[in-house]
């Protein structure tokens, strides 16, 4: 597809198995409640299709650069990291555009799906896993854009498995090695998610007392085990494809958390790159951890 794109169709009779395998997770206490109850209750495994249609659901995996806020502290400049996966604008009305042009042809219809596109995008073989339980797609690495689709294309005799494990992973431990909270366990393969950054920084509220200002890395998200991984050298998610330049007055309202309406224009576009539109709060406790995290040790002024 155009720009390295990757898709794949999954036959919705198929998204039982994945409900299922979420469930028994769930149950077995290798996902806490804490971390479904925000991230993964809330699918809907249904297809707006009903019964008398064949359904599919198509998986789109877009690569994608990441993004720069720059901000001006008065005393210092400090750049802020939106890493890729945070949605442009621009990127989902492109790939929008993009289906409905591939399906009009055949005059079928699509609609926004949402789903475990992590689980979905494994089984279809579009990507493996790395021990950071992030996917790894060829060409792009983890740099990678999914988003789904409902439509009513009859997918039957797709690509369908397990979920695999890249090989290099066994040996490797780079992203291990790298992460400052002690996510990875030896006793499994699944990830600590409530000791994640990641998580940590997209949710409201204090961060907590243990957590090392040394770690903050990026204005959302995490990138220290992303960073570490060799099968993203050299791949378009190390580009800054996107930057906003901040002044002092600009910076100062975005970190009070200002919500978009009050925001300049740069500083509100800031805040939807990092898909927090309505969180300005968040973004805003991000930054000044981030900014205090770097007074603290400023050999990691530079970097990402």
């Amino acid at each position: 597809m155009e720009k390295g794109r990757l898709c794949a169709f999954c036959p919705s009779p198929r998204l039982l198995e994945v409900e299922r395998d979420i469930q028994s997770r769930l149950e077995a206490g290798e996902i806490g409640e804490s971390i479904y109850a925000r991230y993964l209750k809330d699918f809907s495994y249904a297809s707006p299709y009903g019964l008398e249609l064949p359904s599919s659901v198509f998986i789109l995996a877009s690569p994608i650069g990441r993004a720069r806020i720059d901000l001006d502290l008065g005393d210092r400049k400090l750049e802020a990291i939106i890493p890729p996966t945070y949605c442009p604008e621009e990127l989902m009305a492109e790939n929008t555009a993009l289906l409905g042009t591939m399906l009009s042809d055949s005059g079928s219809h699509c609609q926004p799906a949402w789903l475990p596109l992590k689980s979905l995008a494994a089984r279809t073989g579009l990507g493996r896993y790395g021990r950071d339980n992030i996917l790894r797609f060829e060409g792009a690495g983890s740099y990678v854009r999914l988003d789904a689709w409902w439509t009513d294309v009859d997918a039957a005799g797709e690509s369908w498995g397990p979920a695999q494990v890249l090989d290099r992973c066994k040996a490797c431990g780079a992203c291990t090695s790298a992460c400052p909270n002690g996510c990875f366990t030896h006793d499994r393969f699944l990830v600590d998610a409530s000791k994640c950054l990641t998580s940590l920084n997209e949710a409201p509220g204090p961060f907590p007392t243990w957590l090392d200002p040394h770690s903050h890395n990026a204005a959302i998200g995490c990138l220290l085990c992303q960073e570490a991984c060799p099968e993203n050298k050299g791949v378009r998610g190390q580009q800054v494809e996107k930057n906003f330049s901040l002044d002092k007055e600009a910076t100062a309202r975005l970190l009070d958390g200002c919500s978009s309406a009050d925001l300049p224009s740069e500083a509100a576009a800031a805040l939807r790159a990092a898909e927090l539109s309505g969180k300005a709060d968040i973004l805003a406790r991000n930054l000044r951890a981030l900014a205090h995290g770097r007074s603290l040790y400023p050999k990691r002024a530079n970097s990402a």
